[in-house]
């Protein structure tokens, strides 16, 4: 093949260099490389059976795609799992999609530089070969690329990384070969693990979580028959509860208070202060507006521009529905609408849904979520307005952010799920309705709060619905009213699932 350009040699230098890049980006990482997040688990068990398998056998192919939030850990994820002893044997290719359209190739000119580089076609490698490829949303037509490197290898394993889940989704043919594994900000134990390694706590003496105790408590908590029976389950779990926190070198109530302010978002941790916090994460808000949200939603400039002010009134307050949203930006509804579903497919919010709408009973706006609450915090603290530091009513959304976040990742982005999650916008009512098998008769109403002493709202929604039971998920103890089929659900727990 004859290139009439430089195009071809600037992929090669590329590629040539992709090992010592990515190994520079693993020890920029150093810090958390010993710490093992649920996402990268999922990945690895994938890299092993491919490792372990024989040509021809399933697992002797391997795609899959990771989405997530800017700033989450992927190309982190995908640096260590580059290093992982599975691909030993392999020929391993690594490259950032985005250098790719910097240097302006096509998908296919990649394809045919991966073959030069190997020094012959895919379909002639005697031995397994393993793709690594970072955002790939900046190429046209990744997908169907990807898609005939897949088939014509036999034993061939691809991982790549995207900015969104809806980049990362693709036509029916492409979906029956890639698996996606989402990856979701910090829960609160990886979080304490990253920072244990940042405070200099040697690798083996981080607090990890205790074997079998999340999976546990997500069975008592949402599995169980009633408040009664998930409470006698908790009971028995407690002793493993206080053994995890008993470990914990930190102040519950000061790393509690900074996990929900920024400690979903794992390089927060290596800035000095509140101000650099907000500052790199606004940052990171633009580049998504910038780069993901204008590729996605095709706006125009004036309602590009509007955006940020869209963000900032979605964190800054309690209720804003899309016609108080359309009056303070000045624009139509349906730009509104728009604009919302851009930032949900671009992971920066989460939609939840009201009562009934799963069963096509829509009279209520969707409530939004932050899926890192870290950016709620940022865009208040940022505007100098309210900051987590002084405001109760922040600390409560972030709080709910929180549990948004850890529904989402049990339930609305689990593999094949069938499950539920709404909220009550009746006038009191409870903050989450969650089924986890998508029927009504087992749906669980929940309530959270910092310091949520009521079991109104609960009950209310809990009666209305005619729910299985009620949990509130706050600070306090764990206990049971008995009488109105309501668990109450410490922190200390739930932060665990």
């Amino acid at each position: 093949m004859v290139f009439m350009n430089d195009t071809p040699n600037l992929l090669l230098d590329m590629l040539r260099s992709g090992s010592q890049s990515i190994r520079e980006t693993r020890e920029a990482n150093t810090l958390s490389a010993g710490v093992t997040r649920r996402g990268f688990i999922v990945v690895q068990k994938q890299a092993r059976e491919f490792a372990s398998s024989s040509v021809g056998h399933p697992a002797g192919k391997v795609w899959t795609a990771m989405p997530g939030l800017r700033g989450i850990g992927k190309t982190t994820i995908l640096s260590q799992l580059y290093h992982d002893p599975a691909f030993n044997s392999s020929l391993k290719i690594y490259a950032s999609f985005d250098r790719v359209k910097t240097i302006g190739a096509t998908i296919q000119e990649f394809i045919d530089a991966c073959e030069e580089y190997m020094g012959g076609s895919f379909e002639k490698q005697s031995q397994p070969v393993a793709l690594f490829l970072d955002e790939v949303q900046y190429l046209n037509d990744w997908a169907v690329g990807l898609k005939t490197i897949y088939d014509r290898s036999k034993k061939i394993f691809i991982f790549c990384t995207g900015s969104s889940a809806l980049s990362l989704q693709t036509d029916a043919n492409v979906a029956r070969r890639m698996d996606v594994a989402k990856l979701h900000p910090l829960c609160l134990t990886e979080f304490v693990m990253i920072k244990q390694a940042h405070d200099g706590t040697p690798e083996s003496e981080i607090v990890r979580p205790i074997n079998g105790l999340a999976g546990s408590l997500r069975n008592a908590i949402f599995g169980s028959r009633s408040a009664s029976e998930a409470y006698a389950t908790l009971e028995r779990l407690k002793p493993q509860v206080e053994q995890y926190w008993r470990q914990i070198p930190y102040q519950n109530n000061k790393l509690f208070g900074e996990y929900l302010a920024h400690g979903t978002l794992p390089f927060t941790l290596d800035l000095p202060n509140k101000s650099a916090i907000w500052e790199r994460i606004n940052r990171i808000l633009s580049e998504s507006l910038d780069r993901d949200v204008v590729s996605y939603g095709r706006f125009d400039a004036a309602t590009m521009s509007a955006i940020p002010q869209l963000l900032f009134l979605l964190a800054s307050s309690v209720e804003t529905s899309n016609t108080n949203l359309s009056s303070k930006l000045r624009t139509d509804q349906r730009t509104v609408k728009s604009v919302l579903q851009a930032l949900e497919k671009t992971e920066i919010i989460t939609a939840i849904p009201p009562k009934g709408a799963s069963r096509g009973r829509v009279g209520k706006a969707s409530k939004y979520l932050f899926t890192s609450p870290a950016m709620r915090a940022a865009l208040c603290g940022f505007g100098g307005v309210i900051t987590p530091d002084n405001d109760s009513s922040l600390k409560g959304k972030l709080f709910e952010d929180i549990v948004g976040l850890y529904l989402k990742r049990m339930f609305l982005d689990a593999p094949l799920t069938r499950a539920i999650v709404e909220y009550d916008p009746s006038k009191g009512g409870a903050d989450f309705i969650v089924s986890p098998d998508g029927t009504k008769s087992n749906s669980i109403v929940i309530e959270v709060g910092v310091s949520k002493s009521s079991s109104k709202q609960v009950i209310q929604t809990l009666n209305e619905i005619q729910g299985k039971y009620g949990v509130i998920v706050s600070s306090g103890v764990l206990e049971v009213d008995e009488e109105n089929n309501v668990l109450r659900v410490p922190i200390e727990f739930f932060f665990l699932v």
